[in-house]
C-alpha cells in the first residue's frame, strides 16, 4: 500500500511538471515551394500536346502540441506535399517539403520511377547522381521567373526516364526532359 501511495504521488509530480510543448506546423512562407491544393489543374505541352494534371491530393502540417517530460532536444515535424493524377503517358508530379528528421529536403516525383530529392536552402543534394543549381532570377521560354532551380540527374552513368527539370518559386515544376520520348514539356502559364 505503501508502495502504492509513493507510485502515486510520483506520478502526480511527474504530470504535473510534464513540459508542454509547441510546433508551429509547416511555415507558410515555405509554401512557395508546393505552391498547389486540391482542385487546380496544371497543364504542360510539348508544343505538339497538352495534357492536364489535376491535383488530387493535398497535405500540409497544422500547428500542434503535446507534453512530455524533460525532452532535451524536441523536433517539430513539419511537411507539405502535393500529388497530381496521372496522364496516359504516365506522368504523375508529386512534390513533398519536409524538415522531418527522417524526410529532410524536397522530393519531387514526375513518374512513379524518377524520384529527385534536393535541400532548397543549400541547394545541394546528398546523391551524386543529382546536379543543383540555383538562379535568383532567369529568364525561360520568355518569362521571367525568381528564385528558380534546376536539377539534373546523371545520364552518363545511369538512365533515368526523366533527366531534369525547372522549379520556381510558387510555380512549381515549370519544365522537364523525357528521355524516353525526346520530348520536353513546358507549364502552360495563363
Amino acid at each position: 500500500m505503501k508502495q502504492l501511495k509513493y507510485f502515486l504521488i510520483s506520478l502526480l509530480i511527474l504530470t504535473s511538471f510534464a513540459c508542454k510543448y509547441k510546433c508551429p506546423g509547416f511555415d507558410e512562407s515555405e509554401m512557395k515551394w508546393v505552391p498547389y491544393s486540391i482542385g487546380e489543374t496544371l497543364k504542360y505541352t510539348n508544343k505538339s500536346d497538352t495534357i492536364e494534371l489535376s491535383v488530387v491530393d493535398y497535405y500540409m502540417t497544422e500547428p500542434y502540441s503535446f507534453r512530455g517530460v524533460l525532452i532535451m532536444d524536441v523536433w517539430c515535424e513539419a511537411e507539405s506535399y502535393y500529388s497530381t493524377s496521372q496522364a496516359d503517358n504516365g506522368y504523375e508530379i508529386r512534390e513533398d517539403y519536409s524538415d522531418n528528421s527522417d524526410n529532410w529536403g524536397m522530393n519531387v516525383n514526375i513518374t512513379k520511377s524518377d524520384f529527385f530529392k534536393f535541400h532548397i536552402p543549400s541547394q545541394s543534394s546528398l546523391a551524386d547522381s543529382i546536379k543543383v543549381a540555383y538562379m535568383q532570377d532567369t529568364l525561360i521560354n520568355g518569362f521571367q521567373y525568381s528564385e528558380v532551380f534546376v536539377i539534373s540527374k546523371d545520364t552518363a552513368n545511369l538512365s533515368p526516364r526523366i533527366s531534369y527539370f525547372i522549379k520556381a518559386a510558387d510555380l512549381g515544376v515549370i519544365e522537364f526532359y523525357d528521355r524516353k520520348s525526346q520530348q520536353k514539356w513546358n507549364l502552360v502559364n495563363e
